[in-house]
């Protein structure tokens, strides 16, 4: 049983990133779906490191920009293109959100970055799936994903666990400005993904993306309200 979650959990890890697998790990699994905001987890403590290395050495926004090129090269850029291959809107919704997301990590302060992305990640994955099964393609036939078989109703529950903790690090305020972001964008993401017919993999990854973003415009908010207090 362990060593089946184990192997699904890198079956995931390699259809969402280009991380090399250790041996044991080239099972042949499937991916799951509730491993994937685990590997959001992963990649977000990834970004928070690199960040933090970094900023003795450079300023906080070559720092930002080096933590974004590593997830991007963590990722090979899989997100972006699957976005980019939908279409013409397609590309422009990938340097739109790119761009906002960039502005955002920039507009936060230095000991807030590494929590952004460690709840930004894990839960922008987890939006990524919801779409999966509630987009026009059905999850079972993105065999790149996931197969029938990993997205079980545990599979489910696990990702929503592994999605949600984050949100324990938040106060009340920051949880209600995050939920409220996230979910308006994958509303969004989802009328838009219904709309065009997207595929499986551009859907998740657009929807992905586009609820990261609006995690950190919404972590601006609510950690910004509290400096606006104390300089009143």
């Amino acid at each position: 049983m362990l060593r089946t979650l184990i192997a699904r959990f890198f079956a995931s890890l390699s259809a969402l990133t280009w991380l090399p697998l250790p041996a044991f790990a080239k099972t042949g699994h499937a991916p799951c779906v509730g491993a994937y905001p685990a590997v959001g987890w992963l990649l977000g403590v990834i970004a928070a490191l690199v960040f933090i290395f970094a900023l003795p050495v450079w300023p906080s926004s070559l720092a930002v920009a080096l933590a974004l090129g590593v997830l991007v090269i963590l990722t090979g850029g899989t997100a972006e293109a699957a976005v980019a291959a939908s279409g013409p809107r397609g590309v422009v919704a990938v340097v739109v959100l790119q761009l906002v997301r960039l502005i955002a990590l920039l507009e936060l302060t230095e000991d807030t970055v590494p929590m952004a992305f460690l709840v930004a990640l894990p839960l922008s994955q987890l939006a990524g799936v919801a779409v999966l099964f509630a987009g026009p393609s059905p999850a079972c036939h993105s065999a790149a994903l996931m197969h029938p078989e990993a997205a079980s109703h545990r599979g489910r529950v696990v990702a929503a666990a592994f999605g949600l903790l984050p949100l324990f690090m938040l106060t009340p305020l920051e949880l209600g400005e995050v939920l409220g972001a996230a979910l308006l964008a994958l509303l969004a993401a989802l009328m838009l993904v219904r709309k065009r017919n997207l595929p499986a993999a551009a859907g998740f990854h657009f929807t992905a993306l586009a609820v990261e973003v609006a995690v950190y415009v919404a972590l601006n908010i609510a950690w910004a309200e509290p400096l606006q207090e104390v300089a009143l």
